[in-house]
C-alpha cells in the first residue's frame, strides 16, 4: 500500500480517483482518513462521508502524507513495548499541524499545504528507532 502510494505521489500529474482507489483497498486506513477529516481540527459543516469528500477537506498532499504516516505507524504499532504513546503523537502531530495552517493562513502565506505538511511530520524520525530498538528510548 505505502509504495503504490509513494510511486502515486512521485508522479507529475496524480490522478486523485486512482488515489482514493488505492486508499479504497485498505478499510482501516480508509477509516483513519475519515476519522481525521471529521474531527475537531476541520471544522467542515457537514459530516465527510466519503474518501473523495475527505480528499477535498484535507488536501491531496495532506491525504498522501496521512496516509504514509498511517502505514507506517501500522507497522511501527508492533513494537507496542516502545515507550511511544502512539494516541499523544498523533494529536500532537494533527495540533501542530493545524496551528500552522492556520499560522500560514493569517500571515498571508501562500505555502499552506507545505507548512501544515512539515509541521505534521516533524516528529515523524521519533517513530524509526521505535522499531528497531526495544523499551523507551
Amino acid at each position: 500500500m505505502a509504495v503504490q502510494i509513494i510511486n502515486l505521489a512521485h508522479e507529475s500529474e496524480i490522478d486523485i480517483q486512482r488515489f482514493i482507489s488505492i486508499l479504497s483497498c485498505d478499510p482501516a486506513l480508509a477509516s483513519k482518513i475519515l476519522r481525521t477529516a471529521n474531527s475537531p481540527l476541520y471544522p467542515y459543516p457537514k459530516k465527510i462521508q466519503n474518501l473523495h469528500q475527505a480528499v477535498m477537506v484535507l488536501g491531496l498532499n495532506a491525504t498522501i502524507s496521512l496516509s504514509l504516516s498511517f502505514s507506517l505507524m501500522k507497522s511501527l504499532q508492533a513494537s507496542r513495548g516502545s515507550g511511544l504513546d502512539y494516541a499523544l503523537y498523533w494529536k500532537r502531530a494533527l495540533l501542530a499541524g493545524t496551528a500552522c495552517r492556520v499560522l500560514g493562513t493569517t500571515c498571508g502565506s501562500t505555502e499552506i499545504e507545505e507548512l501544515y505538511l512539515s509541521s505534521l511530520l516533524q516528529d515523524l524520525g521519533m517513530l524509526a528507532p521505535r522499531s528497531s530498538v526495544p523499551g523507551p528510548l
